[in-house]
């Protein structure tokens, strides 16, 4: 029998492709851009879309950062769900249960907005100790989150290197003498503190202490403005901004807010509590109190009843569900 025109094996055992299936070649012997890709095997996946797929003439760094940036994204949000589940199953093992998931500036919202400010459009900004939390609202509804990897306890870590004291120490000047606007403090103003190695109580000018958060307080505000920005709402929220948190009670912040952001600026605290309504008043409760209130609607809820209460009722029913589906 004599064999067919094209068929058999090569020396390296693979069969040949049909002319129609070669990839075509120039001149001086090289692929053409478009037939690269050809002849692949089907197990590659490096296809001009998938990850880490290179373009002809990209450079090696530019790839690995294209790389690096495509698996980030998933990467960081399955770190953040993560997270949370190890919480969840930490509550589990304590012998309790979890019956919501609440998103932290959502619970904040809970307590220090009303639902004027809700339906108008109101940012939220939690200042807490590690991070800053923003939540953007608008007819009702939530549309911009993000938390801000800096908080209260940089403004203290900044004051305790400045000045070389202690963190109790920084922190107790912080409260008590500190201002995020130095041209407001008189410059013969002083304040006495214990430095690390000294014996004897050192004073220093209140203005050098203000100089020390300032920077640290625009920061913050920077990159609230720069959030706002990226949810499509800077400079147009009737209802301002919203500051809570132990963070906020910095002496000039809210000022240094107003100037910086141009928008109307106030405290939220925690209102209509009963009971320790005194112990509980400050924004640093804010966050607490909301979870309460979110759980009280959550019974309410579970037993066919509307949600009740001041606050952000709208946003309850709206959010509740996404959070469940979520996780």
């Amino acid at each position: 029998m004599r064999p067919q025109t094209g068929s058999g094996l090569r020396g390296n055992g693979r069969h040949p492709r049909p002319q129609s299936e070669q990839p075509r070649r120039d001149r001086g012997g090289s692929l053409r851009p478009r037939d690269r890709t050809r002849g692949r095997d089907p197990g590659d996946r490096r296809g001009p879309r998938g990850l880490g797929a290179e373009r002809p003439g990209d450079h090696p760094r530019r790839s690995a950062r294209l790389r690096r940036r495509r698996a980030g994204g998933r990467q960081g949000c399955r770190r953040h769900v993560t997270a949370v589940q190890n919480v969840v199953k930490c509550v589990h093992q304590a012998g309790m249960s979890v019956e919501d998931l609440v998103v932290q500036v959502l619970a904040s919202a809970e307590a220090v907005l009303n639902d004027n400010e809700l339906e108008l459009g109101v940012a939220l900004v939690d200042v807490g100790g590690g991070t800053t939390d923003v939540a953007l609202f608008a007819d009702g509804s939530v549309v911009h989150t993000a938390v801000l990897p800096v908080g209260a306890i940089h403004v203290t870590n900044d004051v305790a290197i400045g000045l070389r004291t202690t963190l109790g120490e920084a922190e107790m000047l912080k409260v008590n003498y500190g201002h995020a606007i130095p041209a407001n403090i008189p410059r013969e103003e002083m304040v006495e503190l214990h430095q690390i190695g000294q014996d004897r109580v050192q004073v220093v000018p209140r203005r050098h202490l203000a100089e020390i958060i300032a920077p640290r307080a625009r920061e913050i505000l920077d990159m609230v403005r720069l959030e706002m920005r990226r949810g499509g709402h800077d400079g147009f929220l009737p209802g301002g901004i919203v500051f809570t948190g132990g963070g906020c009670r910095l002496l000039g912040f809210t000022e240094a807010a107003q100037s910086l952001l141009d928008l109307p600026v106030r405290i939220g605290a925690p209102g209509q509590t009963i009971g320790m309504s005194d112990q509980v008043a400050g924004p640093a409760y804010a966050t607490a109190v909301g979870l309460l209130r979110w759980g009280t609607k959550l019974r309410h809820h579970a037993n066919g009843h509307a949600p009740v209460g001041a606050g952000a009722s709208a946003l309850y029913t709206r959010t509740v569900r996404w959070i469940k589906d979520f996780f």
